[in-house]
Parts: C-alpha cells; sequence; structure tokens
C-alpha cells in the first residue's frame, strides 16, 4: 500500500526562491541604473569631443585665413 500524503518543496524553499527573486530584483535594478549612467557619460564624451573637433575646425580655418 502506498502512503498518500505527498511531500513537496515546502515552506523552507518557498523562502529561499523568494530571496533569490528580491535580490535578482536588485541586483538588475542596479545594473539598469549603472547601463544608463554609462549611456549618459558616453553621450557626453562623444558632445565634448565633437565640441572640440569644431573648435579645432575653426582654429584652422581662421588660421588659413
Amino acid at each position: 500500500m502506498t502512503p498518500s500524503t505527498t511531500i513537496g518543496p515546502g515552506l523552507g524553499a518557498f523562502i529561499a526562491m523568494f530571496f533569490l527573486a528580491v535580490a535578482l530584483f536588485f541586483l538588475m535594478r542596479n545594473m539598469n541604473g549603472r547601463m544608463r549612467r554609462m549611456s549618459y557619460r558616453e553621450r557626453d564624451r562623444l558632445a565634448a569631443l565633437e565640441a572640440e573637433q569644431a573648435a579645432k575646425g575653426e582654429q584652422t580655418e581662421d588660421s588659413a585665413q
């Protein structure tokens, strides 16, 4: 005769998975913020580089005249 009760993962597994999900949420949130900051810095760096090249181009045009 087989027992009629089934054994499941239980409360311990639920708590472990819950904490893993919470940790994953905070890790993804942190990564998203870092990626956003990195994108902003790259955009600002490119804008500064373009401004520097434009200023250098104006200087060469002024000296040529």
